[in-house]
């Protein structure tokens, strides 16, 4: 009797699992219980973009892990990170209405910058963080835009958590938790710059 309700367990969570492949794009699983999603050339480019497409700015928090982790619960997510950068990312928008596959092919090669220091876990204090960001367009500096937030510690814990419970994290892996900070569309000639107190700009 036990043994057929483990199996039963496997078997729902093998289910589970391959939904959840499904709908973020992953092709089956191998042999290490990774997921591989295959990504072609032009989408990772952005080629054949209709004129509709732009690029959004975005500041993230990136959290560099430190050893192998799967399955991680909230209290154990902490750990498992060796320090922090700053993320400027800059996403692929449209406006003609396609969908977008979730988490995935939304960045064009080189729109992710990181910096510019790395500051081991336990010199940084996520208590309270300032996240800041500001853009010069055509010689003039527009106003900062800044967040002040004492969330970032759960944000962090339950970023890397739920991303455990997706693929096994290896060590120098980046998760980018949000801040809720970014100067939105971004034109040719733009100079974007964003900084996180503790770390720099």
């Amino acid at each position: 009797g036990a043994e057929i309700q483990h199996a039963r367990i496997a078997i729902d969570r093998q289910q589970r699992e391959r939904h959840l492949d499904e709908r973020l794009g992953f092709r089956p699983r191998d042999q290490h219980g990774i997921g591989h999603r295959e990504c072609q050339p032009a989408e990772l480019a952005g080629a054949n973009e209709p004129e509709t497409c732009f690029l959004q700015h975005e500041v993230f928090l990136a959290a560099l892990i430190a050893r192998r982790a799967r399955g991680l619960d909230l209290r154990d997510a902490q750990s498992a990170i060796a320090g922090y950068m700053v993320a400027s990312d800059f996403t692929r928008r449209t406006l003609d209405g396609r969908p977008r596959t979730p988490w995935f092919g939304t960045s064009p090669s080189g729109a992710l910058a990181l910096g510019p220091a790395f500051v081991p876990r336990a010199c940084f204090d996520l208590c309270t963080l300032t996240v800041r960001a500001r853009r010069v367009r055509s010689g003039a500096l527009e106003p900062q835009v800044a967040r002040t937030s004492a969330e970032f510690a759960h944000d962090v814990a339950l970023a890397v958590a739920a991303l455990s419970r997706l693929a096994i994290l290896h060590p120098g892996d980046l998760v980018l938790v949000p801040t809720g900070i970014g100067l939105g569309r971004v034109e040719a000639g733009d100079e974007v710059r964003a900084s996180i107190d503790g770390i720099g700009e």
